[in-house]
């Protein structure tokens, strides 16, 4: 399925979209040294500014990062989560058929392929992706990747 017809059956509106992985997420539910560029990004999207997208993945990537940095804190890591179950983010699943893909990049890029799943569906629809994983920002290429510092918020 082309990455255009993707985007509209999840109902991404027609604005720049990006592809973020779960370490723009944390990084907005902790004070990280780019939590504000984090935070801004999502202000950005509940504004219908741009579109985030993420694999089906990046929910559990980033509850399981919750649940260990906020166990401590069950009421602050509520409060997060009701937060990102609430931000404006398009979820994309990815096909069984993906899956061939998915792998290929993962060996290719030598990625784990939960990394190769974020740069796979960027690739898929077309639109850059924002991560901190520097090993992921080298797989992606400058051109078609930032970090939290790079998009200049």
């Amino acid at each position: 399925m082309s990455g255009l017809w993707r985007l509209r059956e999840a109902g991404v509106p027609y604005t720049p979209a990006f592809v973020i992985d779960a370490s723009v997420a944390v990084a907005g539910a902790f004070d990280e040294p780019w939590s504000s560029a984090a935070r801004d990004l999502f202000a950005q999207a509940e504004r219908d500014e741009l579109s985030l997208i993420v694999p089906d993945l990046f929910w559990y990537e980033v509850a399981h990062a919750l649940r260990h940095g906020l166990a401590a804190d069950g009421e602050r890591l509520s409060r997060t989560i009701r937060w990102m179950g609430a931000a404006p983010v398009a979820t994309i699943s990815l096909d069984p058929a993906d899956l061939a893909g998915v792998v290929a990049m993962a060996v290719d890029e030598g990625l784990t392929v939960y990394d190769a799943a974020y740069l796979f569906l960027a690739r898929q629809v077309g639109c850059s992706l924002i991560t901190q994983d520097r090993k992921l920002l080298t797989a992606a290429g400058g051109r078609f990747s930032r970090s939290l510092r790079e998009i200049g918020l």
